[in-house]
């Protein structure tokens, strides 16, 4: 056979072993049309620096958002977790799809990241590994000396036993967290801290705490798909990502008591029932983009279809109309929309904030908000992955491999931005927290959560009676609440206290 033969014979065998990739790297069962045309096609979109990426985001008027930390400082970073200094804590997921077939996944490329604010500019200026070699994180939560860290299929504390801010004693919390690698879009995520004292996470069946020094977990709901959050009250909020927002009005734990008796309602309640969203710009590249009704006849998104993290808005820096809103990420639609949720008697519902627009939209299409933080200062801090390819291999549609490849988005990965959104003139001032109850008191509900976990990591009896003082006397019944989970969550929880506090004023 002659050499330009075998040159043929190459080529081809390349382009069909492409092909074949491209059939495996993609929803099995239902992966649309073989051949849909692009809808609305557009130009390869150029990446953009973190600088002019910033110009192409509107915000609600009254707000400005800043850059808090980019590349190479971070790299797709998907979670966060503050701690007491307020240092950000951060999961970066650097092995998620280098392109459509997936690579990268099956290495341990994965770290988590602490990052400092040096000089007090609220821009973050320096940044150390805490722990790498992870395979494809799923989250973070700062605990005592070190982190929980989310790396299915375990669930792990990763303890800085000699101060060095590097992780060096392990502690698995349990070996039954998802499965090792594979797809992170049903898999459990985000491990929170909730006013219970309980560890809850996203897609997961069990909840953990820590117990006499010991770790223990017990079987709770599945809640939505990416993200977790709570109000001021501790009532858990999550999504999926055709849903935009979901709660338990009561904890799950009480309606399944009863064996003979299972709740049907109370938990994983839908909030909303408009589903709609409003980009800035033309948004072909979604996943069921072929399908009639999926974008509007001006090219942009209709309704959800990536929604992930929802963030219960609990600062004190946006004004009280803002208290107790919920911002929920649309990365597919490279916007952030803000819901005002509204509470009946207990009764939780949920409308959209704004008329035919969103609270904060982008015209890059590499904008990819996943995670929704009230942070230390008061301020909303927003998690950018910052990618062309957002959808997972496991659920790519022909029509969403059509677009990529035309437009060049499979490329750069290892990119990433954290941002922070705060009204205008307001400069940030973190609060530094430590284990005192007074701060139960405070109007940030970040403050009052990292107050009450630091108590409850390491339990003083000098603490608990100063906590007792706290639930027959403060003003504030949040701290009052407050107060009376922290007590528990230490083993101080007197029968006569908890008696007591059944007579308080505030409902």
């Amino acid at each position: 056979m002659t050499k330009s033969k075998w040159s043929i014979l190459f080529v081809m065998g390349m382009a069909v072993g492409a092909l074949c990739g491209i059939a495996l790297a993609k929803n099995p069962t239902n992966a649309g049309p073989e051949d849909a045309p692009i809808r609305f096609p557009l130009p390869p979109p150029r990446p953009l620096s973190a600088e002019e990426e910033l110009q192409t985001f509107k915000v609600a008027d009254g707000f400005e958002i800043q850059l808090v930390a980019s590349e190479p400082l971070v790299e797709d970073p998907i979670a966060l977790s503050f701690d007491g200094d307020g240092r950000m804590w951060v999961a970066e997921m650097r092995g998620y799809m280098h392109d459509i077939e997936g690579k990268g996944e099956d290495q341990p490329l994965g770290r988590i990241k602490i990052l400092s604010d040096t000089d007090g500019d609220g821009r973050m200026d320096r940044a150390s590994i805490f722990l790498d070699g992870l395979l494809m994180p799923r989250g973070v939560m700062v605990w005592r000396d070190g982190a929980i860290v989310a790396e299915p299929p375990n669930l792990v504390f990763w303890r800085d036993s000699d101060g060095d801010g590097k992780a060096d004693e392990k502690t698995i919390i349990a070996n039954t967290y998802g499965t090792r690698g594979g797809q992170p879009e049903h898999m459990a995520n985000c491990p929170t801290f909730a006013m219970d004292n309980w560890i809850y996470s996203a897609s997961h069946n069990m909840r953990f705490r820590m117990v006499g020094g010991k770790w223990v977990s017990e079987t709770t709901r599945a809640r939505g798909q990416w993200g977790l959050s709570q109000d001021d009250l501790g009532r858990l909020y999550y999504n999926y990502n055709s849903d935009l927002l979901r709660a338990d009005h009561v904890p799950a734990q009480y309606l399944a008591r009863n064996p003979n008796f299972l709740a049907a309602g109370g938990v994983n309640v839908k909030l909303m029932a408009d589903q709609s969203v409003w980009p800035s710009h033309q948004t072909p590249g979604v996943n069921r983009g072929y399908s009639p009704g999926t974008l509007r006849d001006d090219g942009t998104l209709k309704s959800v279809t990536a929604t992930c993290a929802p963030g219960v808005y609990r600062g004190d820096l946006f004004g009280a109309e803002f208290r107790g809103n919920v911002f929920i990420p649309e990365p597919s639609a490279n916007l952030i929309k803000r819901v005002i949720v509204d509470d009946a008697d207990g009764m939780l519902s949920a409308r959209n904030a704004y008329k035919n627009t969103e609270f904060w939209t982008s015209t890059d299409e590499r904008f990819r908000p996943v995670n929704c933080y009230t942070g230390p200062d008061g301020a909303l801090y927003v998690v950018d992955l910052y990618r062309g390819v957002l959808q997972h291999k496991a659920y790519l549609t022909n029509y969403l491999i059509k677009n990529i490849l035309d437009r060049n988005l499979e490329q750069p990965v290892n990119r990433g931005r954290i941002w922070r959104v705060a009204p205008k003139g307001a400069r940030a001032a973190m609060v530094k927290v430590q284990r005192d109850p007074a701060l139960l008191e405070h109007t940030n509900g970040w403050v009052r959560d990292c107050a009450q976990r630091m108590m409850v990591e390491r339990p003083d009896a000098k603490v608990a009676r100063q906590l007792e003082k706290m639930v027959g006397g403060s003003k504030n019944a949040a701290a009052r609440l407050h107060a009376l989970w922290t007590l528990q969550g230490m083993g101080k929880m007197e029968s006569g206290i908890a008696l007591a506090a059944l007579g308080d004023s505030d409902a």
